[in-house]
């Protein structure tokens, strides 16, 4: 029997385990109940992972995003691991066929959201096959307490029954103490191991600058670093106009949100991915699943909703061991953006009940009906049709979502609708005078039956390949037929899809859920509120991470910027300040941008003491913009 390590070092290729994971695989190779605190890039999918492959039967992960588990599961398949999963719509054959697999297919993972665990069919399939145990990953989603609680978590211990006698672990990045212990009472996990390594992250500089023009701060960041820089934003629109602002400064960036089409999304990914480009802006969606050891700079032009998701977000930096550095940019107006971003919004029990009506009547589902149906949505429309404040219908729209009554997939289709409005002759002649437009005309007809009588949606990615043509040509005629009133055609852009997982009841369907609202909106409070008072705090910024996770040190981490501003006041005389500046450019030129890095100081700080030593003939500037010594000092 192959051991854990050679497990390892078959499928993942590396050479040795991180902190805690051998002790952790050997917790559920021996049955035991085991809670698992590891931070992000720690590795704890391998946790589980390992174990699964060395014990007989299939693992049952329960996991809360179906972007999370298809990650999951295409990363075993790549690493030739047979991984099955239970995501969407799905028929009782389906079911039955992946059940089958399970049982007959020399599977080890079958992945399931918990909302899976409500169907009766599921729980019954579940008892016919030969579970090795069970993982609950993101298990803070359990703990009304936690960043993202989830209803639907509470049902996970029903597995106690359904699969009785199986070892549970659990698995998280960032809970607190309250939270750490909600896990373990909400699972009934028997007399559990523990495994938690340390917060800290020595090679990680967390860092907070001030300033009222956050635009030209981050331009002397990225242009005091090389590294590769993720650039997190709060909404899709600003990845696009922060992408521009750098490209107007000569830094090239790419866009990253969950509105791109697959391909953009696949390429931009991939050139950053590869080197080809070292900066991504993103929004908070980006990161899952990614890996990348090389990432130098996490940098948050906005401020984060809560510690947990800076944490987990800021930790994607300096997964190779080597120094980096996680900077959150912000101004005086901030803090009250954050207010009106994170709080302001927050859903009444009005705002909930409402919401669901809009979009069961956007839908057009009637009352009883919806269950398992899935549609393409304009998010943009909806908000537009029912004259909605975009930020409360999104966090709205994500309460209903943590309720499971809804399912939100974020994508970007183009659909185009048609339908034509004359007769026959009428057809047959205009295309006579309109040659240019037969060719694309004649595809739709003789592809779509009943076109002539109603409304036919295309597919315009296929028909344009059948043709030979590109979408903007083939789209272009589509607009002629309809400017010409030959036919109806309406182009409609959706950048996600929504599927009810619960039949439309109304008040019934929304009254289950209020009772999370108040807690949760609470929770949302104390979030932001420690998400202020660290921006706010003049103490070492890792230790206010450190504390607020349970981590109780006084010891001071002296790379922060808290840190760092203490070091710099212990030097910040001209005769020290001078001396290092020299020392810099002693042997090689450096560029004015880079200097306020180095030196721990702000570009007005910067500027003063360079206008100081160029006035007095230490230094100078070269056609380059940068500093050397002065030739009669050299």
């Amino acid at each position: 029997m192959s051991t854990p390590l050679q497990i390892l070092q078959q499928f993942w290729q590396h050479r040795s385990f991180k902190p805690q994971q051998e002790a952790i695989i050997n917790s559920v190779l021996n049955n035991q109940d085991t809670f698992v605190l590891l931070p992000t890039g720690a590795g704890k999918s391998v946790c589980y992972q390992i174990p699964a492959l060395l014990k007989d039967g299939v693992c049952i992960v329960i996991s809360p995003l179906i972007a999370l588990i298809e990650d999951q599961v295409s990363t075993l398949k790549k690493r030739g691991i047979k991984a099955l999963a239970i995501t969407g719509a799905i028929s009782t054959e389906e079911l039955t066929t992946i059940f089958d697999n399970c049982r007959y297919g020399d599977y080890k993972f079958l992945y399931l959201s918990p909302e899976r665990l409500k169907n009766e069919l599921v729980l019954e399939h579940l008892k016919t096959i030969n579970c090795s145990f069970i993982a609950v990953d993101e298990a803070h989603c359990i703990s009304q307490w936690g960043n993202d609680f989830r209803p639907a978590y509470k049902e996970i211990k029903i597995l106690k029954t359904v699969l009785p006698n199986k070892n549970i672990i659990a698995l998280t990045a960032t809970a607190t103490p309250k939270v750490q212990e909600d896990i373990k009472e909400s699972l009934e996990l028997k007399a559990p191991n523990h495994y938690q390594t340390s917060f800290k992250r020595n090679n990680i500089a967390f860092k907070v600058i001030h300033s009222e023009s956050k635009y030209s701060a981050l331009i002397t960041l990225l242009k005091s670093q090389d590294s590769s820089c993720i650039i997190y934003v709060s909404q899709r629109k600003a990845t696009l106009q922060l992408c521009n602002y750098l490209k107007d400064n000569n830094i090239f960036a790419l866009p990253f949100h969950g509105g791109l089409n697959l391909q953009d999304k696949k390429k931009y990914l991939e050139a950053w991915l590869q080197n080809k480009c070292n900066i991504i802006v993103t929004t908070s969606a980006f990161g899952m699943g990614i890996d990348k050891p090389n990432v130098g700079s996490v940098i948050h032009f906005n401020l984060p909703e809560s510690i947990e998701n800076y944490y987990q977000e800021a930790g994607r930096a300096g997964r190779n061991g080597m120094p980096s550095q996680a900077t959150i940019l912000k101004n005086n107006g901030d803090i009250e953006l954050i207010n009106q971003q994170y709080l302001s919004i927050l859903p009444t029990k009005k705002d909930v009940k409402q919401m669901y009506k809009h979009l069961n009547n956007y839908f057009q589902i009637s009352y009883g009906e919806g269950l398992n149906t899935t549609h393409d949505f304009s998010f943009t429309d909806f908000c537009d049709r029912y004259q909605l404040n975009y930020l409360k219908t999104y966090h709205t729209l994500g309460f209903l979502e943590r309720q499971g009554i809804i399912r939100l997939s974020k994508q970007y289709k183009n659909n185009t609708e048609i339908t034509f409005k004359v007769s026959n002759n009428v057809l047959l002649n205009y295309l006579e005078r309109n040659p240019n437009l037969s060719i694309v005309t004649q595809s739709i007809l003789r592809t779509y039956g009943g076109v002539m009588d109603h409304k036919i949606q295309l597919n315009i990615d296929w028909l344009s390949k059948k043709l030979g043509l590109n979408n903007q040509t083939f789209n272009q005629c589509l607009t002629q037929l309809h400017r010409d009133e030959i036919a109806e055609v309406h182009f409609h852009e959706t950048d996600a899809s929504v599927s009810f997982l619960v039949p439309r009841e109304d008040d019934y369907t929304i009254n289950l859920t209020l009772k999370y609202l108040k807690q949760q909106n609470e929770t949302k409070k104390l979030l932001v509120k420690h998400m202020i008072s660290y921006v706010n705090h003049s103490g070492c910024k890792q230790n206010y991470i450190l504390n607020y996770f349970g981590e109780e040190t006084s010891e001071r981490c002296g790379i922060c910027s808290s840190c760092k501003q203490e070091n710099k006041d212990s030097i910040h005389t001209f005769d020290d300040l001078k001396k290092q500046i020299l020392k810099l450019v002693q042997n090689n030129p450096v560029a004015i941008t880079a200097l306020p890095n180095k030196l721990n100081l702000t570009q007005a700080e910067t500027s003063s003491i360079l206008k100081k030593l160029l006035d007095e003939h230490y230094i100078t500037i070269n056609s380059k913009n940068e500093i050397t010594i002065y030739e009669a000092r050299s």
